[in-house]
């Protein structure tokens, strides 16, 4: 089926099955989203430095500059939520 037909046949959608259709799309997305998170902040992740910096900044007391910025929350969400994905030394 090609993309045009996918969309055809969503234009024909009553709006119970549209938004049916939506929520399943969003909770794709967000599932998507949040393993492309836990890999990117997983050691080996292209993020894994940037833990490595906020792991010393903490050690050093100098975290309240981290827990000000905008990034902080959903870096510390993803560590609370999979704390398997990252494991600091001597925690």
């Amino acid at each position: 089926m090609s993309l045009a037909e996918i969309e055809e046949a969503v234009d024909k959608l009553p709006p119970r099955e549209l938004a049916k259709l939506a929520a399943h799309i969003a909770r794709r997305d967000k599932l998507a989203w949040d393993k492309e998170i836990e890999e990117d902040f997983s050691p080996g992740g292209k993020h894994e430095k940037i833990l490595e910096k906020i792991d010393r900044e903490i050690d050093a007391g100098i975290s309240r500059r981290f827990r000000e910025l905008p990034c902080a929350a959903v870096v510390l969400e993803t560590l609370q939520a999979t704390p398997e994905a990252h494991t600091r030394a001597g925690r």
